[in-house]
């Protein structure tokens, strides 16, 4: 299936027609919430649903919703709080970005769970623990970036995630504000990143060499 959030309802498009997903305010199994804001897969294969700061679950048997995540969220030993988004990489791991506390990594293979945390004391920690997307890359790293700006790439090392570059660059030229920032990777293994909502053009970073380019409307 294809899944297409919008402000009025989540659509499923399944190669032939669409499929559309909308509050039902007499039918608890409904849709909480019709402004979807992110869409993403479980390591079990639940779709979940961001919309106003609430995550909710939709079974694909069952086609139904709930926000009941108590027993999600104690399967993957997540902190309170939103998951904001899941993002799987090539090794069986998946990354639940939390909203205000770091990353949790699963691996769906070994069943061992990692909680990613800024440390101050350790500097392959990460920078703060308000990030706001990752993107998986074909060389088998994870790229992070920060409300901050600041940009990490994490390697496992001896089994263990662990930050092995960052950059501030961003959060210098944007002065420190905190930013809704979006990540993408390109088939490359370069980054492009901007910022939602905001004028700030498009950012685009060689990961081999680890410069940054801004690209700005009207610029050739």
């Amino acid at each position: 299936f294809l899944w297409v959030g919008t402000q009025s309802g989540l659509n499923r498009y399944d190669g032939y027609s669409f499929r559309i997903f909308r509050n039902n305010p007499h039918d608890s199994t409904s849709i909480p919430n019709n402004d979807i804001g992110n869409i993403f897969e479980t390591p079990e294969g639940l779709i979940g649903i961001v919309s106003y700061s609430q995550l909710s679950l939709y079974d694909p048997v069952t086609e139904k919703f709930t926000q009941r995540t108590a027993e999600f969220y104690k399967k993957y030993q997540l902190p309170e709080g939103l998951i904001s988004n899941i993002v799987p990489d090539q090794s069986g791991g998946y990354w639940f970005v939390h909203g205000s506390q770091g990353l949790i990594y699963y691996n769906d293979s070994t069943k061992v769970i990692h909680h990613l945390r800024h440390q101050p004391e350790n500097t392959s920690s990460v920078a703060t623990d308000l990030i706001k997307a990752v993107v998986h890359a074909p060389q088998h790293s994870t790229w992070i970036v920060h409300a901050s700006g600041i940009i990490e790439e994490i390697k496992m090392e001896k089994g263990k995630p662990e930050v092995v570059f960052r950059t501030n660059h961003l959060e210098k030229i944007n002065g420190g504000q905190l930013l809704d920032y979006r990540i993408y990777c390109d088939a490359d293994g370069d980054l492009w990143l901007f910022v939602m909502d905001g004028t700030q053009g498009l950012y685009y970073v060689n990961t081999k060499t680890k410069q940054i380019k801004n690209f700005t409307q009207g610029q050739s």
